[in-house]
């Protein structure tokens, strides 16, 4: 896929995902227990080639947009810098054989659930555990953090594997 089809893919997921944080998933709030982070969505489908210093500006303004909109002053650009900084060493970690195609986008379809399901885990962790940490930094709360960072990471996941399968396919790739 041509790279100004990747720009136009990313814009459109870019709105919706926003909209979807915004609209639905910062008002849910299940038991002040969990909540579901759509967004990270966004940074988990930049290309493979995305030079790391482009996917943290794209990380930071993404962030900084949520930031905005929940009144949370760099806790979530903080988390989604992060997960663009190691975006590359995940793929190290779970990379095929044959490599990745720079301007290939990491999409369930392409890489087929296992993948997916691996570096949507790595990706969300992080970043719930950064977000959450930077938001709870008192230790009298360490036990009902540490739920509340699992518990999230658990509904972010499931969202974010129903948003990968509802994505069109526009490629097709064998697993190694």
């Amino acid at each position: 896929m041509n790279s100004t089809a990747n720009i136009i893919r990313l814009a459109i997921s870019f709105g919706i995902l926003m909209l979807l944080q915004v609209l639905i998933f910062n008002n849910l709030d299940f038991v002040n227990l969990c909540n579901p982070f759509i967004y990270v969505a966004f940074i988990m489908s930049l290309p493979f080639g995305t030079p790391v210093p482009v996917a943290m500006v794209i990380g930071l303004l993404t962030g900084f947009s949520v930031d905005i909109t929940v009144n949370t002053p760099g806790m979530h650009a903080s988390a989604c810098v992060a997960i663009a900084f190691f975006r590359p060493m995940f793929f190290k970690l779970i990379a095929f054989r044959t490599g990745y195609k720079e301007d290939e986008l990491p999409l369930l379809h392409t890489y087929g659930l296992a993948w997916y399901f691996k570096y949507t885990i790595m990706m969300v962790s992080l970043h719930h555990i950064i977000l959450f940490l930077v938001e709870q930094y008192d230790t009298f709360f360490a036990i009902p953090t540490l739920i509340r960072i699992a518990a999230s990471i658990a509904m972010t996941t499931v969202v974010v594997l129903l948003f990968g399968m509802a994505q069109p396919k526009y490629s097709s790739r064998s697993e190694d």
